[in-house]
């Protein structure tokens, strides 16, 4: 962490929560939240997309993942049923310090580690394959579950579904933006549907803003959402956050009724 504040960071890192939300009953409810991070505030660094482009160019992805992880578990613990949190694919393939890592912080936060969700994130796939296979199994013993993020665009294709055999797969925004309008669009998130299926990898839509968006991915059955429509990210997730009035809220109503 020494070495990642040295060469990157002018000030600390934060944590903020965007809820994942199961629509599939009468009120939408929260899911899981995913632990999101941004740099240091009244930086060029605070928004994630800079940040990370950073940190990967000069090859700290697996110190920056771990200050990212301990700051998101005590961000987290109590605020959700589930707790996703990214982790690059180098990251895991670091012959499992990064694993021992995060179960040694899941237990200092309390948190049972069958409440974690590791998303695989979308960039370079991990040098070393046999490691990368090693992480995953050992994550899966202790009950954490595995999402390949951004599904559709970048490294996270078929080879990293067939690697990761996932529990999730998260749709990249691209193809949820629009998708009420664009017939393609459609039929991209319908064969990730079809691969769920053969998975048995729950599916989840990224990036929802629009109500027409939100019901035409819900006509393919697709019940896990996340996105402005429902709620921004937020440093915490107060109980009753999805029934507060507000934009989010009004959109869900009329999308019920």
């Amino acid at each position: 962490m020494n070495l990642l504040h040295s060469t990157v960071l002018p000030g600390p890192l934060a944590t903020v929560l965007q809820p994942i939300v199961d629509t599939s009953g009468a009120t939408p409810a929260i899911f899981a939240v995913e632990c999101l991070t941004r740099g240091p505030r009244g930086t060029n660094l605070e928004d994630a997309t800079p940040l990370f482009e950073y940190v990967r160019r000069r090859g700290l992805e697996a110190e920056m993942d771990c200050a990212c992880v301990s700051r998101a578990l005590r961000a987290a613990a109590g605020q959700a049923p589930r707790i996703a949190i990214n982790v690059h694919p180098i990251t895991l393939g670091d012959n499992g310090r990064f694993v021992r890592y995060l179960m040694r912080h899941t237990e200092a936060a309390g948190i049972d580690p069958t409440r974690l969700i590791v998303e695989v994130g979308e960039h370079a796939p991990a040098s070393d394959r046999d490691a990368f296979a090693a992480a995953l199994r050992t994550l899966r013993e202790h009950g954490v579950a595995i999402a390949v993020d951004d599904v559709g665009f970048g490294h996270s294709n078929y080879k990293a579904i067939l690697d990761c055999q996932p529990d999730y797969l998260k749709i990249d925004r691209y193809f949820v933006q629009d998708a009420s309008s664009d017939p393609s669009r459609l039929a991209v998130v319908r064969s990730i549907c079809t691969l769920g299926q053969h998975f048995g990898a729950t599916v989840i839509a990224e990036g929802v803003e629009e109500p027409e968006d939100y019901e035409a991915l819900k006509d393919l059955g697709i019940d896990l959402f996340q996105g402005f429509l429902f709620c921004r990210p937020l440093a915490t997730v107060a109980p009753g956050v999805m029934t507060q009035p507000g934009v989010a809220r009004r959109c869900w109503d009329r999308l019920r009724g």
